[in-house]
C-alpha cells in the first residue's frame, strides 16, 4: 500500500491545500518518515477564509486539484487508470486540537467517496508523539478502514 500525505487547510471545511506539501511515499517507509510526512503536512495547514484565497474559491479549483493530485500518485505507482488508483484505497483524517492529534479512519463507499467510521475506531496520539510513534499510529489506523 503506497502512502499519500497531504496538507488540508480551510475554514468551515477543509479542502485539500495546493500550497501545502504533498508526499507520495513508497509501501516500505519506515514509521519514522511516514510521522515525518504528517508532522510536515500538519505544520502546513491553515486557516482559509474562502474569499480571502483564490485557490479555495470555486469548488473547480478545487476540484482540478484533487484530479490533478491524483493522477500525479496514478503516474508515480504505475497504477493503468483513475479507477485502478482508487479501487481498494484506504483514506484517513488526520486533525489537531489541544495537542491531541485524533487520526479518524474512513471505509470506500465508491469511487471518490468514503464515510468516517465510529469514534471507537479513532485512533489518538499526543503531538508531542515522536515521529516514529506517529507513524505506527497511522499504519494502525489505515488497518482499520474498511
Amino acid at each position: 500500500m503506497n502512502f499519500c500525505v497531504k496538507t488540508f487547510s480551510g475554514y468551515w471545511a477543509s479542502h485539500g491545500d495546493p500550497f501545502g506539501p504533498s508526499f507520495l511515499l513508497d509501501p516500505a517507509v519506515d514509521d519514522e518518515t511516514l510521522g515525518w510526512a504528517v508532522e510536515e503536512a500538519l505544520e502546513k495547514s491553515r486557516y482559509v477564509f474562502p474569499t480571502d484565497d483564490d485557490e479555495f474559491s470555486t469548488s473547480e479549483k478545487r476540484e482540478k486539484y484533487y484530479f490533478d493530485l491524483a493522477e500525479t500518485i496514478r503516474v508515480r505507482f504505475s497504477y493503468k487508470s483513475i479507477r485502478s488508483l482508487f479501487k481498494g484505497d484506504k483514506f484517513c483524517y488526520i486533525t489537531s486540537l489541544d495537542g491531541i492529534l485524533t487520526i479518524a479512519p474512513y471505509r470506500r463507499e465508491r469511487l471518490h467517496v468514503h464515510e468516517q467510521l465510529a469514534e471507537d475506531q479513532f485512533v489518538v496520539v499526543s503531538e508531542l508523539a515522536t515521529p516514529a510513534r506517529l507513524g505506527s499510529q497511522v499504519r494502525l489506523a489505515i488497518s482499520r478502514c474498511l
